[in-house]
């Protein structure tokens, strides 16, 4: 069951999503995750309407909190879901705060009527092993702790980059999501709030030069994290929609460039690592 609501009176509004979060969620209109689900789920006109919005950008959830700008909304207007999305350097270095300010928040959203969703991130590149170890138990454990829901997009990613090591999700800094992770990220949301599989929604947001073989290898990884944590019916099933998708995987090529990955702490010290990292040319058959 996906978070779009059951069918009824409510079904003759729009569904109303808020993201709380930082530049894994918005950086410019070139990575805009709220824009792009929008524009997944509204490309279908048989599908509830959904509108999206996004607090001002900041860097962690206690700067969220200490704003007020997520209370200020949830008293201004009504809202279904919040997604509430941590710093990726939050979750590691100051988990218990994250913790802590992600349960005011999603006391605040759930007295304003609405249901928090924790957005999982995933792990940065030069972090190889944390996200297993702190980021995934950490959203999930915030998730059923604050009787919210799980955005499992982290999961997707480790799951495409396990199968695929040499696609490249991350932008340079190897911190920061690509256009390509961006698809894969909305197409989790677009999961979730329609509780259907993705499938060809490159062009709605468009990314239609993304190659097909590649789309199609992320739809099937989104829809295999997001489907065990849906929690309503869809409002339309399309026909065209099959029951399964095989697996797509895309043939890649690898040359190498220079990248740089943003500050990470150590030790109460600043490192700052400059390697090789792979590029990468799709090649579609």
């Amino acid at each position: 069951m996906g978070f779009v609501a059951s069918l009824g009176a409510e079904e003759s509004r729009a569904l109303r999503v808020l993201f709380v979060g930082n530049s894994h969620t918005w950086i410019d209109r070139g990575y805009d995750v709220p824009r792009t689900v929008a524009a997944f789920v509204n490309a279908n006109p048989a599908h509830r309407r959904i509108e999206t919005a996004m607090v001002p950008v900041r860097q962690t959830l206690q700067l969220h909190w200490e704003s007020g700008a997520v209370q200020k909304r949830l008293k201004s207007e009504r809202w279904d879901y919040v997604v509430i999305q941590g710093q990726s350097g939050e979750v590691l270095y100051d988990n218990q705060g994250m913790r802590e300010y992600g349960k005011k928040l999603a006391e605040v959203v759930k007295a304003a009527g609405a249901k928090p969703v924790f957005y999982m991130l995933w792990e940065r590149r030069d972090s190889p092993g944390t996200f297993e170890q702190i980021i995934q138990p950490t959203y999930t454990e915030m998730a059923r702790d604050n009787e919210g829901g799980l955005a499992p997009v982290g999961a997707a990613w480790m799951q495409s980059l396990k199968l695929q090591p040499k696609l490249a999700l991350h932008r340079p800094d190897g911190n920061h999501s690509n256009d390509t992770g961006c698809y894969l990220t909305a197409c989790v949301f677009y999961a979730l709030f329609t509780g259907e599989r993705p499938q060809g929604l490159a062009g709605a947001a468009g990314l239609s030069r993304l190659p097909s073989g590649v789309s199609a290898f992320l739809e099937e990884r989104a829809w295999e994290a997001a489907k065990e944590h849906l929690m309503e019916q869809p409002v339309a099933q399309s026909a065209s929609v099959p029951a399964s998708t095989p697996t797509v995987t895309p043939a890649i090529a690898v040359a190498p460039t220079q990248s740089v990955n943003l500050p990470v702490l150590r030790n109460n010290r600043i490192v700052l690592r400059v390697r090789t990292a792979p590029k990468i040319v799709v090649r579609t058959r």
